[in-house]
């Protein structure tokens, strides 16, 4: 079976004997899951076991249910799962049938709660060029690049941004470093309040997909403390659309930081990774202007315009060399 959400099911209900007929995954999210299967006959008992991919039967948890569903909660979001079912006959069990294959989606954002200000995006950054981030990009292998389009490689990477026309990823066809690092502006956390959250989108197809590690900074950018970690291959395919990804920042308030990206290339060229809209949402009594963008660039001019984040009518503006 293919669930709806791209959610990758493995099941099969061939030769199952008295079991069920049909064995379905409903619905999912980061931390639960619903199934469903049908009586093969007219058992009102059936036992679940489930864990994590690959575990033997035997050695996961289990339920007893008297209904032909069951809700299985305490997940782990971007975990894969194998789930079995037994019909209980009374005196009888039939033999145990599965696995029925799931993985959860990540964290997805919560946005923020604001018991003071309102809710304003200190970073939001569409990835349609480098801008003001920092770090190992380029144009060849083993770096990191800014792109629009397809990828290079058939098989890996996505077809195209998940917002606007452009993104970033990783290029991990033969050659350059198998690591990169790439860093944001600075987040100015100074002034806000309440909560704070880090959001993007997140795209990871092909067979040798590595690493992806997502660091903070709180002390200029010279060390990092690692918030979330995935591995492996999460979209089957390159059409698959991005998933969404949400890191709580709240520890991180009344400071400026930097939020870095580093990608672990696996064993071949088939692990592009990409990453799209990048942003940080706070709560602030004065919320941030966003889109910023430059135009008429000359060689000693530029013109600036942006969206005012409230109903402010006045900004300051601060500029200066690169980095």
């Amino acid at each position: 079976f293919q669930a709806e959400d791209g959610i990758r099911d493995s099941s099969t209900s061939r030769g199952l004997g008295d079991v069920y007929k049909r064995q379905a995954l409903d619905s999912v999210n980061s931390s639960s899951a619903w199934l469903s299967w049908t009586a093969g006959g007219t058992e009102t008992a059936w036992n679940v076991e489930y864990g994590t991919s690959g575990f033997a039967l035997g050695t996961g948890s289990t339920v007893a249910v008297s209904a032909d569903s069951v809700n299985l909660s305490g997940l782990t979001a971007a975990s894969g799962y194998d789930v079995y079912v037994q019909a209980d006959c009374g005196t009888d069990q039939s033999p145990w049938i599965g696995p029925l294959s799931f993985l959860t989606p990540f964290n997805a954002p919560q946005g923020v709660v604001c018991t003071t200000g309102n809710p304003s995006f200190v970073l939001v950054d569409d990835l349609e060029s480098q801008g003001g981030w920092t770090g190992d990009f380029g144009t060849g292998n083993g770096v990191w690049r800014t792109n629009t389009g397809g990828t290079g490689s058939p098989g890996t990477g996505p077809l195209g941004s998940h917002s606007g026309s452009g993104y970033f990823y990783y290029e991990t066809s033969t050659g350059g470093s198998p690591t990169g690092t790439i860093v944001s502006p600075v987040v100015d956390l100074t002034n806000s309040s309440g909560s704070a959250e880090l959001s993007f989108f997140l795209h990871a197809a092909g067979g040798t997909v590595g690493t992806l590690d997502v660091g903070v900074s709180n002390d200029g950018g010279i060390t990092f403390n690692n918030v979330f970690s995935w591995s492996g291959e999460y979209q089957s395919a390159q059409a698959d659309p991005y998933v969404p990804v949400g890191i709580d920042l709240t520890s991180y308030l009344g400071q400026p930081i930097y939020v870095g990206f580093t990608y672990t290339k696996g064993a071949s060229w088939s692990g592009d990774l990409a990453i799209d809209l990048v942003r940080v949402e706070a709560c602030a009594s004065c919320a941030a202007p966003t889109s910023l963008t430059a135009s008429n660039i000359t060689g000693n001019s530029a013109e600036l315009v942006w969206t005012a984040g409230g109903i402010e009518t006045a900004w300051n503006i601060e500029y200066g060399p690169a980095g």
